[in-house]
C-alpha cells in the first residue's frame, strides 16, 4: 500500500510538471517563439502523464481494497499510515539483536514440547499402582467380626508405559523440530540483516541527495527552455530521465522496506 501510494504521488507530481511545461509551451507559441508543433507535443505529453497518474491512483485504490480484505475491514476503508515508504525502508529502530525465540512458530513448538513433558510426567506417575486399605466391623450371632481389605488397581502389567512412551517420543520430536526451526530463524535473520545493510544504506544515500538534485535539474531545464536555450524535445528527455530515476528510487525503497519487514518477521520483533 505504501509503495503504491508513493508511486501515485510521483505520478501526480509528474502530471503537474507536464501541465506546467504545457503552459510554458503554449505561452512560447503565443509569443511566436516556436511553432505549433511544440505546443501539440507538450499537450500529448500532458495527456500521457494524466493517464499514468490515473493508473497509479487506481493501483493505490486496489491496494487499499486488498489490505481491507486482509484486515477484515469494509472494502472501501481508507487508511492513513503513520509514515511513508521511506520511513519503513529507512527504519531508525531496527530489530534488536539477540535470539530469535520471540517468533510465534518457535514459541508454539516449545509450548507443545512442554505439554509433552507434562504428559510424560503424568504417565510416569501412573506407573505406581493405587493401593487402597480398608477396615470393616460386623456383629453376627453375637460375635464381633473385624475385617481388613487391601485393594490394588488393575491392570498390574500396564501402568502407563504406552502413554509414557508416546509422550517421550512426542517430546523428542517437538524438541528436534523446535531446534530446527530456531536454526532456520537464525539463517533468515542473517539473510535479512545482510539485505537490510545493503538496501537501506543505498536507499538512505540516494534519499539524502537525489530529491534536491532532481528538482534542481528540472528547474534549470525548465528555465533554459523558457529562455529558448533548450528545445522541448530536449526538455522532455530530461524530464523522462528524472522520472525514471524517481521510479528506480521508489523500487529501491520498496526493496529496503521488504527487507526490514523480513528481519522483523525473522526475529518475531513485531510491535
Amino acid at each position: 500500500l505504501l509503495f503504491h501510494r508513493h508511486r501515485a504521488d510521483l505520478a501526480q507530481r509528474n502530471r503537474d510538471v507536464a501541465a506546467d511545461l504545457e503552459r510554458v509551451a503554449r505561452r512560447r507559441a503565443e509569443l511566436g517563439a516556436t511553432g505549433g508543433i511544440e505546443e501539440s507535443l507538450a499537450t500529448v505529453t500532458l495527456l500521457g502523464a494524466e493517464a499514468e497518474a490515473a493508473r497509479a491512483h487506481a493501483r493505490h485504490a486496489a491496494a487499499e481494497v486488498r489490505l481491507a480484505t486482509l484486515l477484515g475491514d469494509p472494502p472501501l476503508t481508507r487508511y492513513t499510515p503513520r509514515d511513508g515508504l521511506a520511513g519503513l525502508a529507512l527504519d531508525p529502530n531496527p530489530a534488536a539483536p539477540g535470539t530469535d525465540h520471540g517468533r510465534a512458530d518457535v514459541l508454539a513448538l516449545r509450548a507443545e514440547q512442554r505439554a509433552a513433558e507434562a504428559d510424560l510426567a503424568a504417565a510416569r506417575a501412573a506407573r505406581v499402582p493405587d493401593i487402597t486399605v480398608g477396615a470393616a466391623y460386623a456383629n453376627e450371632e453375637r460375635q464381633d467380626i473385624a475385617q481388613a481389605s487391601l485393594g490394588v488397581e488393575l491392570p498390574l502389567l500396564d501402568r502407563g508405559q504406552g502413554r509414557a512412551a508416546e509422550a517421550a517420543a512426542r517430546r523428542q520430536r517437538l524438541g528436534l523440530a523446535a531446534t530446527a526451526r530456531e536454526r532456520r530463524a537464525a539463517a533468515e535473520r542473517a539473510e535479512a540483516d545482510t539485505a537490510v545493510a545493503v538496501l537501506s544504506d543505498a536507499a538512505r544515500s540516494i534519499d539524502r541527495a537525489q530529491p534536491a538534485l532532481l528538482d534542481h535539474t528540472l528547474a534549470m531545464a525548465r528555465r533554459s527552455y523558457e529562455a529558448g536555450d533548450l528545445s522541448l524535445p530536449e526538455l522532455l528527455a530530461i524530464r523522462r530521465e528524472i522520472a525514471a530515476a524517481e521510479l528506480d528510487h521508489a523500487a529501491l525503497l520498496r526493496a529496503a522496506a521488504a527487507a526490514n519487514l523480513a528481519r522483523r518477521a525473522a526475529t518475531g520483533s513485531w510491535k
